[in-house]
C-alpha cells in the first residue's frame, strides 16, 4: 500500500524522496555508528600518550639508576680491603640505621634508604670482602624504603 502510494508520486517527487530517505539513512549510521568509534579512538589516543609519557619518566629513572649503579662501582673499585661497619654502610647509603643485630647468625641489618641508593649501596656492601649477604628484602616504608639485610662474616670459624 505504501509503494502503491509512493509509485503514483510524480518522477521528481519520488526522487526526492527517495534522496531524503537516503540521507537520513546516511546521518543515522555517522550517528550511531561511526561517532562512537571516533570516541573511542580519541580516548585511546589519550591514553596512548599518557601511557608513553609515564614509560618515558621510568626509562629517565632507570637510565639515571644505570648510571649511578656505575659511578658506585667505579668508587668499589678503589676501596681499599676495609672492616665492616653498618654505621659507614649505612651513612653512605644516606639512610636511616632501624636495627643492627651483628651476634645473631646471620646478622641482621635493617635500614630505611631512598630508591635512588639502592644500587650504590649494594655495590658498596660488595666491596667488604669480610661480609657475605645471605639474603635480603625491600619493603617500602612512606617515602623511603625498608631494606633487610641477612649477613655472615666471612672471617669467622
Amino acid at each position: 500500500m505504501l509503494y502503491e502510494r509512493w509509485s503514483a508520486l510524480p518522477g521528481w517527487l519520488r526522487y526526492a524522496s527517495l534522496a531524503a530517505f537516503s540521507g537520513a539513512a546516511a546521518l543515522l549510521t555517522t550517528l550511531i555508528l561511526i561517532q562512537p568509534r571516533q570516541a573511542s579512538i580519541d580516548g585511546a589516543a589519550r591514553d596512548n600518550q599518557q601511557t608513553q609519557a609515564r614509560v618515558s619518566v621510568l626509562r629517565h629513572n632507570l637510565i639515571a639508576s644505570l648510571a649511578s649503579t656505575k659511578e658506585a662501582g667505579r668508587r668499589i673499585d678503589a676501596l681499599p680491603d676495609e672492616r665492616f661497619s653498618a654505621a659507614e654502610l649505612v651513612r653512605y647509603a644516606g639512610g636511616k640505621l632501624e636495627k643492627w643485630q651483628p651476634e645473631s647468625k646471620p646478622a641482621v641489618l635493617e635500614m630505611l634508604l631512598t630508591w635512588e641508593k639502592l644500587p650504590a649501596m649494594f655495590a658498596r656492601l660488595s666491596g667488604y670482602r669480610a661480609m657475605r649477604l645471605q639474603g635480603f628484602s625491600v619493603e617500602p616504608a612512606d617515602e623511603r624504603l625498608k631494606l633487610t639485610l641477612l649477613l655472615e662474616m666471612a672471617d669467622e670459624p
